[in-house]
């Protein structure tokens, strides 16, 4: 928020925020134990045990304590066990505020991502559309897997976002901050290493997009410069991530690229057959439809918040074709705007070609949400632009309905409340 401390969207970000955190204070204390935490409670117990017999040399109990088949590295986990050592609140609201930590830093990197896109009035509307989606705060309290790596995933975006838009000699700080970031997603879960592939894609479509406007005439000429600078940086990334990743991952040094392989396949093909309510009735896991995740997804994301993504949708289409010709705008905005949209809609179609056995809601695609609010709050700055300047008469009938909608959202969680997930 450096040179924006004084703008009023920003003041409002804060003050936001502000009030979040205190809510959450107050609240944690009313939820529970979910489902998983007590498993990744343990998981994190075991892999703490282990780092205390490996460094005390007792490296034969060290090994009996990092099986073969743990699929979940433990970002989360081992955190967690080391901090509840020292807190004085009890194991469950330790975790719960552990948990809600970990997503206020997802609202705040969706923030970050959107002001970085959009300008400090998206930044904020995106952290309030976050705050008000009832999936995205329920889980926040009791949820060890699923917002961790949502927190990752959207801070990961942030810096892949900042090389691209400098992709010809990304900082330093990026650099590290990119590493830092993908690491803890992958030590969160295993599919973190999609990161890495969204990164390499995007290095290479900015590359195209310049190389576009040079006329393509020193097309060899460019390939080795641009190798040059673009794979020591990203193998920095790469080994930073992986180092992040075997910390708290005892399993995987046993077996570190074999067993991230075997990882991956094994969680994407996870045979979970117990029932699942769904339609009216009860299903085995594995013999839910195609369309499962896109029914939780119309059913548990508010109205609003799917029309501004759609709507961004539509106006990214409209803009591209307007910028093809622009080479800053289109590399800065357009395609900024091109990785949100891309990581929304990649993985939820990835889990339907890939039939992936998927339950619970939408809770193993929740990191998506993150980055759903980033391109709703960027809607809502364009349209507030558009109906402004071609519908004067209409700005503030429209904007009364936003807000109407915006209290129906708050009316909604403080009903459900503490069951909004």
């Amino acid at each position: 928020m450096q040179g924006n401390s004084r703008n009023p969207w920003t003041l409002a970000t804060i003050a936001w925020m502000g009030m979040l955190a205190i809510v959450v204070l107050l609240t944690a204390s009313q939820y529970g134990d979910s489902w998983d935490e007590k498993v990744r409670a343990d998981g994190g117990e075991m892999k703490l045990s282990y780092y205390q017999h490996l460094l005390s040399g007792d490296f034969a109990g060290a090994m009996q304590l990092a099986p073969r088949e743990d699929n979940y590295p433990g970002f989360h986990d081992l955190n967690l066990a080391l901090l509840k050592r020292v807190s004085p609140l009890s194991e469950i609201l330790t975790g719960n505020l552990f948990s809600a930590f970990l997503g206020f830093l997802g609202i705040i990197g969706t923030i970050r991502l959107a002001r970085l896109i959009g300008g400090p009035m998206c930044g904020f509307w995106a952290g309030v559309l976050l705050t008000l989606l009832p999936a995205w705060y329920g889980h926040m309290f009791i949820n060890p897997k699923d917002i961790p790596f949502a927190c990752g995933y959207i801070w990961s975006l942030n810096f892949i976002y900042e090389w691209v838009v400098k992709t010809r000699s990304p900082s330093r700080r990026t650099v590290i901050l990119c590493g830092i970031a993908i690491g803890i997603t992958m030590a969160t879960r295993i599919g973190g290493m999609l990161l890495l592939c969204y990164l390499a894609m995007f290095i290479g479509l900015t590359w195209l997009n310049s190389l576009r406007f040079e006329g393509g005439k020193n097309l060899n000429a460019s390939i080795l410069p641009a190798i040059r600078v673009q794979l020591p940086k990203f193998a920095l990334v790469a080994c930073i991530g992986f180092f992040i990743l075997l910390l708290y991952w005892p399993s995987g040094q046993l077996k570190p690229f074999s067993g991230a392989s075997e990882t991956l396949q094994n969680i994407t093909r996870y045979d979970w057959p117990m029932p699942v309510f769904f339609e009216g009735q009860f299903v085995s896991a594995p013999d839910l439809p195609a369309h499962y995740i896109l029914s939780m997804i119309l059913l548990k994301v508010p109205v609003l918040i799917l029309f501004l993504f759609m709507s961004s949708v539509i106006l990214f289409i409209l803009e591209a074709a307007g910028d093809w010709d622009k080479p800053r705008v289109f590399q800065r905005s357009i395609l900024g705007l091109f990785l949100v949209i891309f990581s929304i809609l990649f993985p939820v179609l990835y889990v339907i070609v890939r039939d992936s056995i998927l339950y619970n809601g939408l809770r193993h695609l929740l990191f998506v949400l993150p980055p759903l609010c980033v391109a709703a709050g960027w809607a809502v700055c364009r349209l507030n632009d558009i109906v402004i300047a071609h519908r004067p008469r209409l700005v503030w009938p429209i904007r009364l309905a936003f807000f109407a909608s915006l209290l129906l959202l708050v009316g909604n969680m403080v009903r459900l409340h503490p069951y909004q997930y």
